[in-house]
């Protein structure tokens, strides 16, 4: 008995302890708050900001890629047009106002191609441009860089073309692209 009324005393006393600890911490947060309202009033403001203009970045991305998708399919139908000028014109538009987005290298693409179909190739280079060096960091990219070769080729820059292809075969994930990138410097000794 007397070993077991002690025991639950101990039990008892660090028990109060433990819920005196809670109380004391409780009354000093209280005061460390009174005493730093405006530190506190300022990290919420600020916190507040932040994570506002993370959820207006976000829709607004969203918004974007959706007004992309829906704008493209339009695009399209102006490209199969026989008025090759107001296609040009209307996905140069659409590059500018989308760009960053893979309609916009969707659309490069598809200007690209316009301007080799017109016998253009330096201006599909010059559309181009920098398609090598984005092969990994888009989808649209090692097609991209493909064409753009084959544009360098068609501008007598063999030297280039064949850089860009060894770019796109370094670079890219799927094998048939690889396999393009790789088979196609092959053949431009006997195309010259």
């Amino acid at each position: 008995g007397v070993v077991d009324e002690q025991l639950v005393e101990v039990v008892d006393v660090h028990a109060t302890d433990s819920d005196d600890a809670i109380v004391v911490r409780a009354i000093e947060f209280t005061a460390w708050a009174k005493r730093n309202v405006r530190l506190i009033i300022v990290g919420a403001v600020v916190l507040t900001v932040i994570v506002g203009g993370l959820i207006y970045w976000r829709i607004y991305r969203t918004d974007r890629r959706e007004r992309a998708a829906a704008e493209f399919v339009q695009l399209q139908q102006t490209a199969q047009s026989e008025n090759l000028q107001l296609a040009e014109r209307d996905i140069e538009q659409y590059v500018r106002r989308f760009d960053g987005t893979v309609y916009a290298d969707e659309a490069r693409i598809a200007l690209a191609q316009l301007h080799l179909q017109q016998d253009s190739a330096a201006k599909a280079v010059e559309v181009l441009s920098g398609a090598a060096g984005r092969v990994a960091d888009s989808p649209m990219g090692p097609q991209a860089a493909l064409l753009l070769a084959a544009a360098q080729q068609a501008a007598g820059d063999t030297d280039a073309a064949i850089a860009t292809y060894l770019a796109v075969a370094d670079e890219a994930e799927l094998s048939f692209r690889i396999i393009a990138a790789l088979a196609a410097p092959a053949q431009l000794p006997a195309a010259t």
